[in-house]
């Protein structure tokens, strides 16, 4: 009996270690489907590609994702219904601002597209779970300042003519409004290089150039950086279209200047470069 007794607790060890490890891996298991749920995906999943129409809710998930990914919390302001064009190609996504108030999401190829979504602005976990209270993103209470902007108002493709259909005009936040035009007779009629997507400010790198200024071209120079406002005629360098930045010289002293085209023969003084 006594034998018995000896060879019974080894036996009873082993099996009590092994019922440890079995739970410890249940838990591991757990943890991790756990993980997966918080993320708002499974642990295992895809990136997000289709050959179908994606929906507002899949670029929802998926900017709020990059987020979580970040140990960051936001709320893309994105409605779940609109659609967006197929992408063959694994979503590629990235903020445009340091508190993540802007996503821009791309398909990448010959065929891709891009669009930036706002989102409320971001909030690290560690914030949220010690201030729930605390306004999101550290906004305060005043709203966000936007801009107007000429968006495109529904899906368009390459080549595609623009018609007063095809924009609109809305308020963006600032860091959407770099480099996108003001009013819709700027655009009327141009040529659209790329895919794009409803809701997005019309930039001129969406566009077919359309020069107003080209080298050797004589344009007066507004300085009105001081009280006195001053103009000089100067010669263009490059071309430009309206609103870009662009080199001149000046005719008289042959400084060169970065100027901004304003329509008609005239330029806005940027900046004098050298002599």
């Amino acid at each position: 009996m006594t034998g018995l007794a000896d060879m019974a607790g080894p036996v009873g060890s082993v099996m009590r270690f092994t019922s440890s490890i079995e739970t410890c891996l249940g838990h591991l298991i757990f943890c991790v489907m756990m993980f997966g749920m918080v993320l708002g995906t499974s642990a295992f999943s895809e990136p997000i590609k289709s050959s179908d129409p994606l929906t507002g809710a899949q670029l929802k998930a998926f900017v709020e994702g990059l987020a979580q990914e970040k140990q960051l919390h936001v709320e893309a302001l994105l409605s779940e219904k609109r659609t967006f064009y197929p992408c063959e190609q694994d979503l590629v996504g990235e903020p445009v601002s340091p508190n993540w108030r802007a996503v821009q999401v791309r398909c990448p190829g010959d065929k891709g597209w891009d669009v930036v979504i706002r989102t409320s602005g971001l909030l690290s976990a560690q914030e949220e779970s010690a201030s729930p209270s605390a306004p999101i993103g550290n906004m305060g209470t005043n709203p966000q300042e936007t801009y107007p902007a000429v968006v495109y108002a529904k899906p368009l493709v390459r080549g595609t003519v623009l018609s007063s259909a095809d924009v609109e005009t809305a308020m963006l936040p600032q860091v959407q409004t770099i480099g996108v035009m003001t009013q819709i007779e700027q655009v009327i009629g141009r040529t659209l290089l790329r895919n794009v997507v409803a809701g997005v400010g019309v930039a001129a790198t969406h566009l077919e150039p359309r020069y107003i200024f080209r080298p050797g071209d004589v344009v007066r120079v507004i300085n009105n950086q001081s009280r006195i406002v001053i103009e000089t005629e100067a010669i263009v360098l490059e071309p430009a279209q309206l609103g870009e930045t662009f080199l001149v010289q000046n005719r008289t002293s042959g400084v060169k200047l970065r100027v901004k085209a304003l329509g008609g023969k005239k330029v806005q003084l940027i900046a004098k470069l050298d002599k």
